[in-house]
């Protein structure tokens, strides 16, 4: 017994009060990091889909470009015979 009568459960309780409010703290701090986590995540997952919408979208015109010269060349080809 301490010098209250109250074998330190008083200093005890609060300790676990304490205890209580860092684990709340460190939960909410928690959920706020996996918020930011999952949105990170739709960012470069919406990036990725537009790179990949961007280079779709050059390799096509590019393959448009090289068949319009072919045919081109065919063309002036055929003409000089």
């Amino acid at each position: 017994m301490d010098t209250q009568g109250t074998r330190g459960v008083s200093v005890l309780a609060v300790q676990v009060q304490q205890l209580i409010s860092a684990t709340a703290d460190q939960r909410a701090e928690t959920r706020a990091w996996q918020v930011r986590h999952e949105e990170d995540h739709e960012r470069e997952q919406a990036e990725r889909v537009s790179g990949r919408r961007w280079l779709t979208g050059t390799c096509i015109a590019g393959l448009a470009l090289l068949v319009a010269m072919l045919a081109l060349l065919v063309d002036m080809a055929a003409k000089l015979r």
